[in-house]
């Protein structure tokens, strides 16, 4: 008899376990309630962990006690992930959709890169205009804003001198190397930051492109020699590297501090000429000495 109840219950364990694995039956299933997006959204005080079956998605929600989230076919959470150039901010759900912030450095002053260099090297920023560079690092509160050219001979320039004649001529050396600091930009005729240069530069040597926007001409070269120190006694200049030369002639070598009352700098190195000036107090010709040609206009830019 004993035996028999053994053989019994072990045959109703069977049973029950074989139970478990078929197929169930369509009331045997757990049914979510179903419901539009905006009949979602307009319960009141959801549980957390609460469950539903949204009709407009066809897609499983979430609540967190916070928001519906949705649920993804796979169990795990829709998400999209920030990039280099991009930050990703909110939960995914019809209260707290996506929203793609694109990130271009310097923008803003929080938001300042150490150079314009740097900032073109991280690939989000790509166009010419006005940035805010913090080359000490550390917090922004002392980042000023500059004008980036990010386009022309690979991009990542910092204008750090522009002089246009008609609004007139720098008054002293001084002026020539720090004016209108606040102002930086293609429009502003006489400004200065080359007490900056030191900060500025991205490497050990200068690396220069002086440009001369009439004449559509510029000259790119390297120099370890800080033209700011004194005039040069050798031509070229200290670490002198020519990369893209438009203009060679009234010896050109660089730029060193001219040793002409008339101008801060110039690039006729290591002769009393000064073509090439940088800084000119007073007219000459009909403007200022550019590439061995009288010019109205010329800008420096510095990486």
């Amino acid at each position: 008899m004993v035996h028999m109840k053994y053989t019994l219950n072990s045959l109703l364990f069977v049973l029950c376990i074989s139970n478990i694995h078929a197929a169930p039956l369509s009331d045997e299933l757990v049914v979510l309630h179903s419901a539009t997006t905006n009949q979602m959204n307009a319960i009141a005080s959801p549980l957390e962990g609460s469950l539903i079956f949204n009709t407009d998605e066809n897609e499983v929600y979430e609540h967190n006690a916070t928001a519906w989230r949705r649920i993804s076919s796979d169990g795990s959470e829709t998400k999209i992930v920030g990039g280099n150039c991009m930050d990703v901010t909110g939960m995914g759900t019809s209260l707290n959709p996506y929203a793609i912030n694109f990130i271009i450095p310097g923008k803003t002053q929080a938001s300042a890169g150490a150079t314009c260099k740097q900032m073109i090297d991280t690939g989000c920023a790509t166009t010419d205009g006005t940035y805010w560079i913090d080359p000490n690092g550390g917090s922004t509160a002392d980042a000023f804003q500059v004008h980036c050219n990010m386009t022309a001979d690979g991009g990542g320039w910092t204008l750090v001198f522009r002089h246009d004649v008609s609004g007139g001529f720098f008054a002293n050396d001084a002026e020539s190397d720090s004016f209108n600091e606040s102002s930086p930009g293609l429009t502003t005729k006489k400004y200065s930051i080359l007490n900056k240069i030191d900060s500025i530069k991205s490497a050990t040597p200068y690396e220069f492109r002086l440009y001369y926007p009439n004449e559509n001409s510029r000259n790119h070269w390297k120099q370890t020699f800080n033209p700011r120190s004194g005039p040069s006694s050798i031509r070229p200049v200290a670490g002198y590297t020519a990369i893209a030369i438009d203009s060679t002639g009234s010896y050109w070598g660089g730029l060193e501090r001219s040793t002409s009352s008339r101008t801060f700098l110039d690039g006729s190195v290591n002769h009393g000429n000064w073509w090439y000036a940088i800084g000119t107090h007073n007219q000459y010709g009909s403007g200022m000495p550019g590439p061995s040609v009288v010019v109205d206009i010329v800008e420096l830019y510095i990486r």
